[in-house]
């Protein structure tokens, strides 16, 4: 029952997409294993959320949507891909970490507009023939197998170069006499808001982002120096500059209702943050 009613749910959102024409379908966390086929007919569609279902398989089909530039597939329990892939010509950004892949179609090879692979918590051993004629492919200097590490390569919830330029000066910097900071902050960051954005628990973080022990000692420590305070006063002065409007707001109103709850599924100590203002309005200043 409780299946059928995720799946009811996505073709909703899926009619609702038609009937706006939309470019940007989120179906992520819906808890369905099946790809309605209602969603081959999503025309003009460019940008489709998929990550933390259970998907298992993707349908041929999927080759129609020859408008895609993202597709997000992270979290999901899938085994193998469709030849059909590869009709995805535009396609920019896949994101295929964390699922079961144990090998890549040869049509992966045509998608040569490819700017970001994520192949991260797969089982890998190895990759097709045509991967070497992926030469646009963007911040990968070696093929990511399994139990090793690859560089971030971006999420929908990073932060942008204009956002990073208002976090970063606002970050302490390494004390000094100890060992060399080897983690990249921003990279820190961005683990921080995929946690945020995804409701996933800290050990679910990809391996292309810091180790999630790492990432949560800064979060903790950042919640507790009032760091993230800093960070979201800095952004939301930013933006009503932007928008030609005083610095400091004249008013703010307090929403007691959202103080009071969390989100179902976020980690604890995202949920612990979101009681102080700094920690709670970060990621929506920065969207």
């Amino acid at each position: 029952m409780a299946r059928d009613e995720a799946y009811g749910r996505v073709e909703a959102r899926i009619r609702e997409a038609r009937k706006r024409g939309a470019t940007t379908l989120d179906l992520s966390s819906m808890g369905f294993s099946e790809l309605p086929e209602s969603a081959g007919q999503l025309a003009g569609i460019q940008s489709l959320y998929l990550f933390g279902n259970q998907l298992t398989s993707l349908p041929e089909w999927l080759g129609q949507l020859t408008t895609l530039q993202e597709l997000y597939l992270a979290f999901n329990q899938l085994t193998s891909l469709p030849e059909s892939l590869g009709q995805l010509t535009g396609l920019k950004n896949l994101h295929l970490s964390s699922n079961q892949l144990t090998s890549l179609p040869e049509s992966l090879g045509q998608l040569t507009g490819l700017k970001k692979l994520h192949l991260s918590s797969n089982q890998l051993t190895s990759l097709p023939e045509s991967f070497g004629q992926l030469t646009g492919l963007e911040g990968v200097s070696e093929v990511p197998f399994r139990h090793a590490k690859m560089p971030c390569m971006g999420y929908p919830s990073d932060v942008s170069d204009a956002e990073w330029e208002v976090i970063a000066p606002l970050l302490a910097a390494a004390k000094p006499g100890g060992r060399p900071r080897t983690t990249s902050l921003r990279d820190v960051v961005n683990a921080i808001f995929y946690v945020n954005r995804g409701g996933v628990a800290w050990r679910m973080l990809p391996r292309d982002f810091p180790a999630y022990q790492t990432t949560y000692r800064y979060f903790r420590a950042w919640s507790k120096d009032g760091t993230w305070e800093k960070v979201h006063e800095a952004l939301r002065d930013r933006v009503r500059q932007k928008e030609g409007r005083e610095v400091s707001p004249s008013a703010a109103i307090i929403d007691s209702q959202s103080a009071k709850t969390t989100e179902k599924g976020a980690p604890e100590g995202t949920t612990r943050a979101r009681k102080s203002k700094g920690a709670s309005a970060i990621s929506s200043s920065t969207r």
